[in-house]
């Protein structure tokens, strides 16, 4: 990997390590100053992220349900049905599936596929394995998992490996290896992350309205680890020295509809900075927070145009992400 690789991979660790402590509520400290030092902390921050995103797992399903991202897990249903268009029986990986996207999608248009839907949050798997029992989808297998060591899964066992917006997250370069290490030759990864802040006005809004309330909740680091792949060079070289080749970057626009009587209750349970932002202003002892927050979200999203039908629902265009996909090498 190049020396800026390797820098962000650094940053990563002390971004992710202080967004932890953050989303549990915690103050800030000081980040490590190496890399070894901050890679320390990671297991910190994995529990606290894993944490997060067990007491969200509900209200992100409804969101799932009520199909909050638009534009994007249509490019990886897309992609992954062309791949293994001559193998009806492919196998497939989603990593940081959360409660099933985009294993829903691909899993419908691929009944005789396998799919296996992993998440590292007990929370997200639970409620995804409902979810699809509740669809009737009977071809995707649920799996406890961390993306940065699927030893449960034995080599060259996969046509294609999916990952939606869960590779800011890791430890790139070690998540990337895994996908590579279990995929058979010529079978195929697909990716996507965000980019850079300025292209990003879901995240913007939310930490601007949480940084009135709570400055510690909204801080630059929190932002930092979802956009850190702004310029996706990282991970196409970390693909290519995987082995990977056939390597493609593209551009997507991706849209953030919730159209729902209590989308706003949904927003604040979701590990978004404003249910950080909530918890700290709570424990001060600080009074009608929710709807102190909720009407001043309200105005902001107001005045941004991006209420809809009478304020029943919240529309967030142009949130700008990289689709990313490669393929293994033959053997």
């Amino acid at each position: 990997m190049s020396a800026n690789g390797r820098a962000s991979e650094a940053r990563w660790c002390e971004h992710l390590s202080e967004s932890a402590e953050m989303s549990a509520g915690a103050a800030t400290t000081t980040s490590p100053a190496s890399e070894s030092a901050a890679k320390a902390h990671a297991p910190n921050m994995k529990q606290a992220m894993t944490a997060a995103f067990n007491t969200s797992a509900t209200a992100y399903t409804e969101l799932l349900d009520n199909k909050c991202l638009l534009g994007i897990y249509e490019m990886f249903v897309d992609h992954v049905v062309a791949l293994v268009a001559d193998n009806p029986e492919a196998q497939i990986l989603d990593i940081a599936s959360a409660s099933g996207e985009p294993a829903v999608g691909i899993a419908r248009k691929l009944s005789s596929a396998r799919v296996v839907a992993s998440d590292i949050a007990d929370g997200m798997v639970d409620s995804g394995r409902k979810r699809t029992a509740g669809m009737g989808i009977t071809n995707v297998e649920w799996a406890k998992v961390d993306a940065e060591d699927i030893s449960a899964f034995q080599a060259h066992t996969f046509d294609a490996v999916t990952c939606s917006l869960g590779l800011m997250f890791m430890e790139m370069t070690t998540a990337v290896n895994e996908f590579g290490r279990v995929l058979k030759p010529r079978g195929g990864v697909a990716l996507s992350v965000w980019q850079t802040v300025d292209k990003f006005p879901l995240a913007n809004i939310f930490a601007s309205v949480a940084r009135e309330f709570d400055e510690a909740s909204a801080t630059r680091g929190a932002l930092e680890i979802a956009t850190r792949f702004g310029d996706p060079k990282p991970i196409l070289q970390a693909l290519e020295a995987s082995g990977f080749t056939n390597i493609q970057c593209k551009e997507i626009e991706v849209k953030f509809q919730v159209i729902l009587d209590n989308w706003l209750d949904i927003l604040f349970k979701m590990p978004f900075p404003l249910k950080a932002a909530i918890a700290a202003c709570e424990a001060r002892g600080e009074a009608d927070v929710r709807e102190r927050m909720g009407k001043r979200l309200k105005e902001v999203l107001a005045e941004g145009g991006y209420l809809v039908d009478e304020g029943k629902g919240v529309c967030i265009p142009n949130n700008h992400a990289w689709f990313i996909t490669a393929t293994k090498k033959a053997v």
